[in-house]
């Protein structure tokens, strides 16, 4: 099996995400817990808001709710960012240059769920 390079962006990326799973960690407990949602909603969409400012609190309380819906058991920090970040919306960015794939391949925040 191949393995895959990480360009900076990417690594980047993969920073952000794992610095904001500490972040949750430290401030909500080892793991996302889905009975405690609606107990800690109001701070997590804070500490959400302000770790995604692209993002309004429209858009993040949305995400919020369709994720507690959708996760039914604990799951750690990270697969809980990489289910609310797929329930964002993105954006996509015209390239001056094509690149080696297929441009209509998503890439962003949401790309987390194939690397988890």
């Amino acid at each position: 099996m191949a393995t895959k390079v990480m360009n900076h962006a990417e690594l980047a990326e993969l920073a952000e995400l794992a610095e904001l799973a500490g972040l949750l960690q430290r401030d909500f407990g080892s793991n996302f817990e889905p009975k405690e949602a609606g107990r800690l909603k109001t701070r997590m969409l804070k500490t959400l808001l302000a770790a995604l400012p692209e993002h309004n609190i429209e858009q993040i309380n949305r995400a919020f709710d369709e994720t507690t819906r959708t996760l039914r058991a604990n799951v750690d920090w990270t697969r809980f960012l990489c289910v609310i970040l797929g329930q964002l919306p993105g954006w996509w960015t015209k390239l001056t240059n094509k690149p080696g794939f297929n441009t209509s391949t998503k890439i962003g925040r949401a790309s987390c769920r194939e690397r988890v």
